[in-house]
């Protein structure tokens, strides 16, 4: 968990780095044709990945012991991945040479379709089977402190974006070439087929399917604002959705670290061990998301003004929406990939997934015309509701947790804390970045110390795998 919390740390301070560097060279416009052309390619990264990353988390930590068995399952699934990659090559081709709308975006278009090769042949899915989190970890930011050089060095003004392009392929995607080689640790990669490995088929296409709508709902919102608005509104969302992915990746990293060791529970029926890891998660996303999310309420406009500047102003309510999204993304998050797939309900989650889908495009088409970015934040918060509400129901009859109650009311006091200390500060500090460090800072501490104060068993979770992770 710390190697993986170091990653999302650092998840946040390269974005930090080079986001207001590249909204403010590129303008608003440009930066909505990349962030339009990105959901583009999105759906064809998502056709070449097929699912088969959850499916092989899930039953590639049952069989990671026997190094045989592994590598077989590894080869198959890898397989399968790389048809799925060709397929997609094809529809993708096929799209632009059909499709008028983006004849003007083509060639963002193909420099970012790089990205679904180099996902495929990343398989990420085997370091995360194995918890191999330091390499990861090293990984990640060598290659974009990389990348980082390249901005400063050839991103210098609005003709450069085809350039930004390159260099953001090469941050997200570049290391998975070094994946490739270094998988050779765990298994030996190579295609394979034979009439054996179809058995992955139908839950991967499980997977695939509850990943298409979680697809749909997370990036339908740009690209159907992209469709029916212009790059100026894409533009200004896209500030609110990097701040909300940014957060939401730091948060999401104490459930991601779990999930193969949740499964491994399961698949070897330490149910006692299960529940009391799934509380501790349930515990600690309560413990961090409630007062990031009032943060975020409380100084939107100075973190839009701080990344991206006045010309990004309007995207300050949309913010404030995905905060509360926030909330619901994760606890989606647990109860989908923490609580059913580790039980085997992955089709229930595949049901609830299409139906907040669908409800997400459709409240898209019918709210976008009139408000906008703002509308598509408010349907990501209403679709994330659902899958989370929808998955709690069911996953309540698979997993006890404890202390959950307790941890609630204890986080409810350290953010009634941080209200306290940041609104007096938002008030009467007039720098943006003064204020917003000063009230992470202060109120960050002083709701650390309540936590403590109140013996908030989410502190003693982490602190719990922190240290068997060094003993390890």
């Amino acid at each position: 968990m710390a190697l993986n919390s170091i990653q999302g740390v650092m998840s946040v301070i390269f974005p930090l780095i080079t986001f207001p560097y590249v909204s403010r060279i590129l303008g608003v416009e440009n930066l909505g044709k990349y962030n339009f052309s990105v959901s583009l390619i999105s759906y064809f990264v998502l056709l070449a990945g097929l699912g088969a990353s959850d499916y092989a988390r899930r039953e590639g930590a049952k069989v990671r012991d026997e190094r045989q068995g592994f590598n077989q399952f590894a080869n198959e699934v890898f397989s399968i991945n790389i048809l799925s990659t060709i397929l997609s090559y094809v529809f993708l081709f096929i799209y632009l040479s059909y499709s008028t709308k983006v004849q003007d975006y083509s060639g963002i278009v193909l420099v970012l379709s790089l990205n679904v090769l180099l996902g495929t042949i990343g398989v990420n899915w085997i370091f995360a089977v194995y918890e191999d989190y330091l390499y990861t970890t090293l990984r990640y930011i060598i290659f974009h402190l990389f990348s980082i050089a390249m901005l400063f060095l050839f991103v210098k003004g609005e003709n450069d974006l085809i350039k930004y392009v390159w260099i953001s392929v090469i941050a997200s995607g570049g290391a998975n070439l070094l994946n490739f080689i270094y998988s050779r640790k765990y298994c030996n990669l190579r295609i394979v087929f034979h009439a054996g490995m179809t058995r992955h088929l139908k839950p991967i296409m499980i997977f695939f399917a509850s990943v298409v709508s979680v697809t749909i709902y997370v990036h339908s919102d740009t690209t159907i604002l992209g469709y029916m608005t212009d790059d100026y509104h894409v533009g200004l969302y896209s500030v609110s959705v990097r701040v909300y992915a940014i957060v939401k990746s730091i948060l999401a990293s104490a459930i991601v670290v779990s999930i193969a060791r949740l499964s491994n529970m399961v698949g070897q029926k330490n149910f006692s061990g299960y529940n009391n890891t799934a509380s501790g998660v349930y515990q600690t996303i309560l413990t961090l998301v409630l007062p990031v999310m009032i943060g975020l309420l409380i100084y939107s406009k100075e973190i839009i003004l701080l990344i991206s500047g006045e010309e990004y102003i309007g995207a300050e309510l949309s913010l404030q929406l995905l905060g509360f999204a926030m909330i619901t993304y994760l606890f989606a998050y647990f109860w989908a990939q923490c609580v059913m797939v580790p039980n085997g309900r992955e089709w229930a989650v595949f049901v609830i997934t299409v139906v907040s889908a669908v409800l997400n495009v459709g409240l898209n088409l019918l709210l976008i015309p009139f408000f906008q970015q703002n509308a598509a934040a408010f349907t990501t918060f209403i679709s994330e509701g659902c899958t989370a509400v929808c998955c709690m129901v069911i996953g309540y009859k698979y997993v006890k947790l404890n202390g959950v109650k307790s941890t609630f009311f204890k986080t409810l006091a350290g953010c009634f804390l941080i209200v306290i200390i940041a609104v007096p500060m938002k008030l009467f500090i007039a720098n943006s970045m003064v204020r917003i460090l000063s009230a992470v800072v202060v109120s960050g501490l002083a709701y650390l110390i309540c936590e403590v104060m109140l013996r908030n068993k989410a502190l003693n979770f982490v602190t719990n795998r922190i240290l068997k992770k060094n003993q390890r």
